[in-house]
């Protein structure tokens, strides 16, 4: 079975298919506890549903969730445990943090491919695995048989182009409506991850509405004014200078612009290969006035002003002008 994108999973459980086994790889720990959660509540709504001469309906219905890591136990010894449910219990639900430090998975898949065999209403207890890991490699035996045989799931970084509308989603469901400004200010930070969406999400939903402004700084500013992006990577100096000015109010006011310049120049870097960038023809427009060394050094130059602006007090008008005046040429 090859990898599945978390959305074939979550009509495999709609429709009351539940395996024994899933691995989950990747970085994004929000979207794995998402998958968790959707396997958690099918596997309570399914369950035995015609008596089993070794463990009949009368009595079970304990619902057991475990979370372990994998460098505290071995592969027999969470085996064993997937083998013995407690007095009672219908359902058990493991999640194995760390699963890529198990050298030999050979007893685990033994024991799914037994538990395949026994269909889901003839099971007197159901026991579900779920593998969390850094990563997926083939080229390791146990690993390439788990993923012939059952769901592997990538729960990696998301891509640039999909992230908006993440952010729209998580905010729709804590029923959020944002302005376009804090959508910016979200979609630019640094380092993005979902989770770390969730925690602004979390406290703008703690927030009065007329103080999100003031609890995301002044970005709202920066990242409305599109004429500042424009002038800067269609290099026109002349126009960089004019609107320079207006951003000298404090340094703090940089760092979702910052963000917002690195998100272009690696949008632009995609264009200059071949790819397909997010928002790409304004890209496509941009990148006519740049060459790949000259993105290249603007990267360094990008990564330099955050640094400065934010380990020693500098005067930012200045930081600015330096960076316009060496990138900005007409």
């Amino acid at each position: 079975m090859p990898r599945i994108e978390p959305k074939i999973i979550q009509k495999e459980l709609e429709g009351g298919t539940i395996h024994p086994l899933y691995w989950l790889f990747g970085s994004e720990d929000l979207k794995s506890r998402e998958l968790v959660k959707r396997i958690h509540t099918a596997l309570s709504q399914s369950g035995p549903k015609k008596k089993s001469k070794t463990a009949p309906d009368e009595g079970l219905s304990r619902f057991e969730k475990t979370v372990l890591d994998a460098g505290d136990l071995t592969v027999s010894e969470f085996v064993d445990s997937l083998r013995s449910p407690g007095l009672g219990t219908r359902f058990q639900l493991f999640t194995v943090r760390n699963a890529h430090v198990w050298k030999d998975l050979d007893p685990l898949i033994d024991w799914a491919n037994q538990e395949t065999k026994i269909p889901l209403d003839e099971r007197g207890a159901v026991s579900v695995a779920v593998l969390l890991a850094k990563e997926l490699d083939i080229k390791k035996k146990t690993q390439k048989a788990i993923a012939e045989a059952y769901p592997c799931v990538p729960c990696e970084e998301v891509a640039e182009r999909d992230r908006l509308a993440w952010i729209r989603y998580l905010a729709e469901r804590r029923e959020l409506k944002l302005p376009q400004s804090i959508e910016a200010a979200l979609l630019y930070a640094e380092p993005w991850s979902l989770d770390r969406v969730e925690q602004e999400l979390e406290r703008l939903s703690l927030t009065p509405t007329e103080n999100w402004k003031e609890s995301f700084g002044d970005s709202e500013a920066a990242l409305s004014t599109p004429g500042f992006v424009d002038a800067f990577f269609k290099r026109s100096r002349t126009r960089m200078l004019s609107i320079l000015p207006g951003w000298a109010a404090s340094s703090e006011d940089y760092f979702p612009l910052l963000g917002l310049l690195s998100w272009y120049a690696r949008q632009m870097d995609t264009a200059l290969r071949g790819g397909s960038p997010a928002g790409r023809d304004r890209i496509r427009d941009f990148v006519a006035h740049w060459d790949d060394r000259e993105l290249g050094e603007l990267h360094l130059a990008l990564q330099d002003l955050d640094l400065k602006l934010k380990s020693a007090p500098i005067d930012p008008m200045a930081a600015w002008t330096s960076l316009a005046l060496k990138f900005c040429r007409n």
